[in-house]
């Protein structure tokens, strides 16, 4: 028999928050954004900052994978795997490039045997043998909408010798005159960048019609940005590199700590087994810090929440039937993934993540194929 499950509840930002797309950058204010959701409130658009689902989907993968495959070298006493096999069952395979107008096939009978021998990538999906997912996951967005958003402000990376200079007599003499050198050569360099950017503003304010330049003075000042940018060239390398040791991060918004948020799930006709990957997929995502997003080396990204459970079957004569309420599961770095039940049916998924844990993978195929 199989089900389909759904979790719908509330999440907690025990530690700020930072999850920030490529593409959500503003130059303008040099700042990574969190994405945002519209959602229609009485009658007019509102947004809401979000958590991806594919944030969750990836942290959950990532998670049972790397736990099952450091399950079955511990139980093999060695190292089973390679790095491709990890990426095939963690990714789910790589798109499969073909020349325009080539059609590719996948012999029906495969995505069965892998959804059996492969239980994650069952769930999950795989691009290579066209597999769905089982799995709807859905974005967590901000109960309190943009008033749970806070900035998290740049900070600077400092020159370790420049705040501690007692560190220079552990140095050779000749060493630190080279070191010395970089450091002048360095900060000449940023000299010439930030004035280079001041003319080239000046030279912005004229095109824009703000500043008022006569045709030779243009030309002059075009010919001074050049210079610059070609002194700032060589004296990067006299320092060693454009890099400089005295950076200034970059500014993020992210989810308050406290900030409350509604997300749910949805597993869509999947077998007993099946359901219980998913929860061992909590479980491990769980033990390795429950976060998700950036900035993590500084704590963020902690979460902790809830999902009320509901349950009907996906086949035979009651699949028409509304769901029935199952139970709760509870998540938190300190107490683990509890499940709450008196269900017959979420019972049996809880007893079979439980027989898995202690069982093994060992009838798992997780080698790439």
């Amino acid at each position: 028999m199989n089900y389909s499950i759904t979790g719908q509840g509330y999440i907690t930002a025990e530690t700020p928050v930072a999850v920030s797309p490529p593409d959500h950058y503003s130059e303008a204010r040099r700042l990574l954004q969190l994405p945002r959701e519209t959602v229609y409130r009485d009658g007019s658009p509102q947004k809401f900052p979000i958590i991806p689902a594919s944030t969750f989907r990836g942290a959950l993968r990532h998670a049972v994978t790397g736990h099952t495959f450091e399950a079955l070298n511990e139980v093999a006493q060695k190292k089973l795997f390679k790095v491709n096999d990890y990426i095939w069952t963690a990714q789910g395979g790589v798109t499969d490039r073909r020349e325009e107008g080539v059609e590719s096939f996948v012999e029906i009978s495969i995505p069965a045997r892998v959804r059996a021998e492969n239980p994650i990538m069952g769930l999950w999906g795989n691009f290579t043998f066209k597999m769905g997912s089982l799995i709807e996951m859905r974005s967590a967005r901000a109960v309190d909408g943009e008033a749970a958003i806070v900035l998290i402000p740049a900070q600077v990376r400092t020159d370790p010798l420049e705040r501690d200079y007692g560190l220079l007599g552990i140095f050779d003499k000749t060493d630190l005159g080279a070191f010395k050198d970089e450091i002048i050569a360095r900060r000449q360099m940023v000299k010439a960048e930030k004035r280079a950017e001041q003319l080239e503003h000046r030279l912005q304010q004229v095109a824009d019609g703000k500043r008022e330049m006569t045709p030779e003075q243009v030309k002059a000042l075009k010919a001074e940005i050049a210079q610059l940018k070609d002194d700032a060239e060589v004296l990067a390398e006299k320092a060693g590199g454009a890099v400089n040791l005295q950076q200034i991060t970059t500014r993020y918004e992210a989810i308050a700590s406290g900030g409350e948020l509604e997300h749910g799930w949805a597993l869509r006709d999947v077998s007993v087994d099946e359901a219980a990957v998913f929860l061992l997929a909590w479980r491990a995502w769980v033990a390795n810090g429950s976060r998700v997003g950036a900035i993590q080396r500084s704590g963020f990204g902690k979460l902790k929440g809830h999902y009320d459970i509901l349950i009907k079957p996906s086949q035979g004569a009651n699949r028409l039937d509304a769901p029935v309420a199952a139970g709760r599961m509870k998540f938190s770095y300190e107490a683990g993934v509890q499940i709450e039940t008196g269900d017959d049916v979420l019972q049996k998924i809880v007893g079979a993540e439980d027989a898995m844990r202690k069982e093994g993978f060992a009838n798992w195929n997780l080698k790439a194929s």
